[in-house]
């Protein structure tokens, strides 16, 4: 499985990466820290997931729907520490 980690914070991303790293099925082919490095890693890449923080800065949630409508099977994957019903509303709307 090929995974795109998106996150403007570089000490999660370390620790995404060091943490799904150990996992043999899973290949990190980019790290993303906004939209635009996002979309151009996503193009590049032929990503079956990707895991993003879309509340993070430099990230928002139209980004998911944008990236979907070109690659309709990949999976999107959000974490955040947002814990509101509107933020798992606009999750789920967007197709995570």
């Amino acid at each position: 499985m090929k995974l795109i980690l998106a996150d403007s914070n570089e000490i999660i991303r370390i620790g995404l990466r060091t943490l799904l790293s150990t996992e043999r099925n899973i290949q990190i082919v980019g790290e993303a820290r906004n939209n635009e490095e996002l979309i151009a890693l996503n193009k590049a890449f032929d990503a079956n997931i990707i895991l993003v923080d879309y509340t993070a800065r430099g990230f928002s949630i139209d980004v998911i729907p944008q990236i979907l409508q070109k690659k309709p099977d990949l999976s999107v994957v959000a974490i955040t520490p947002e814990q509101s019903a509107q933020t798992l509303v606009n999750a789920l709307r967007s197709g995570v």
